[in-house]
Order: C-alpha cells, then structure tokens, then sequence
C-alpha cells in the first residue's frame, strides 16, 4: 500500500480513491499516478511511443560510448565534475543524461549529430525553460 513514504494509488480500488482533475481535459477523474486521466496519459504514452520511434529509437550505444569518451570528467555545459553531481532518484547509477541538440519533438533524431551528454540538472534545466 505504501511505497517509501508515500501511498501508492493504485493500491487503493478506484472507486475509493480521491478525485481529481484531468490538465489536460479537465475532466474529473480517480487519483492516480498521473497528472492526467487514463484516457489522456494512454494518448500521451502513444504520442511519446511514435516520436520515439520516428526519431530512430534511442542512442546506439556507439554513440553514447563517443560522448562518455569525450566528456569523460565533467558536464560540458556547466563543468561540474561527474563525481559532484549529486546522483538523480531514477537514475542512481549515472551523473548524466543522453540529451539531443534538436529535440524529437521538434524533428530532431537520433543521429550521432545531434546526441550530446548534460549532467541531469542541466538537462532538466533546459526542459523547464
């Protein structure tokens, strides 16, 4: 029922969860793990699934080799040395993220071109401006 600290919704049966609304299309819906209702997270989950695919599917593993390689101690755009980086929840075991210079929404791909490395911070940075 609990997961660390917090309830896990999806343990609760749906016609005893707490509701909420939907940011997408505002409809009222059960609590869940989202911050959207079923309906829209599938659609968003299926959007995400295409562009990924469109873009080639993830780095190959030659490329991400290349930028580990080439930035092999520290962030290139902040400079933090990797061992600083204080380690990200869902990904304990890396100081980075594989980032595009293009992003796939934006028609970007996977191609060596546009792959480069950024501490999680930066990237996450970029994402929120």
């Amino acid at each position: 029922m609990k997961r660390g600290n917090k309830l896990n919704p999806m343990s609760i049966p749906p016609a005893e969860r707490p509701l909420k609304f939907c940011s997408k299309c505002g409809i009222i819906t059960p609590w869940n793990t989202h911050d959207r209702c079923l309906v829209c997270q599938r659609r968003r989950s299926r959007a995400y699934a295409e562009r990924k695919k469109a873009s080639g599917g993830a780095f190959s593993q030659a490329v991400r080799d290349r930028l580990i390689a080439d930035n092999p101690e520290r962030c290139p755009k902040c400079l933090t040395p990797w061992f600083q980086v204080k380690r990200h929840a869902q990904h304990p075991n890396t100081p980075w993220h594989f980032d595009h210079h293009v992003s796939p929404q934006r028609g970007g791909t996977n191609a060596d071109e546009n792959a480069r490395i950024l501490c999680w911070p930066c990237n996450l940075e970029k994402l929120n401006s």
